[in-house]
């Protein structure tokens, strides 16, 4: 389950990194919005990886993702390259990156039991 958030974020750090390596927002907190109820996840530090990277509120859980209005794609990178991209990434996660996601992946799961417990 972990390597789904793996992709969430590996994707979003894709779509927001110029050539150059450098994402597109200098000051990430500017541009982020809080998440109208913390949660235990959001108090998990984002690996370095991800530093600059802008996420949604709740990104980990799609009970919380507003529903995008349809739009073009990106066109930045097409859906098969972005897929192998994170693929070859997942080859070669860092234990942070690996460590975080794996930590999102036990309090969401174990949030997910606990609801089908009611």
């Amino acid at each position: 389950l972990h390597i789904t958030f793996f992709y969430l974020l590996e994707r979003e750090r894709v779509v927001q990194t110029d050539s150059n390596g450098e994402t597109k927002y200098k000051n990430p907190k500017e541009n982020a919005r809080e998440p109208p109820n913390k949660r235990a996840e959001d108090e998990i530090p984002l690996p370095a990886r991800y530093k600059g990277v802008v996420l949604s509120p709740n990104w980990y859980d799609s009970n919380f993702k507003e529903k995008r209005k349809h739009r073009k794609s990106h066109g930045k990178i097409s859906f098969q390259q972005l897929t192998d991209m994170i693929s070859k990434n997942w080859a070669t996660i860092d234990e942070e990156t690996k460590n975080y996601c794996q930590a999102i992946s036990e309090i969401t799961r174990k949030r997910y039991k606990e609801e089908l417990s009611r």
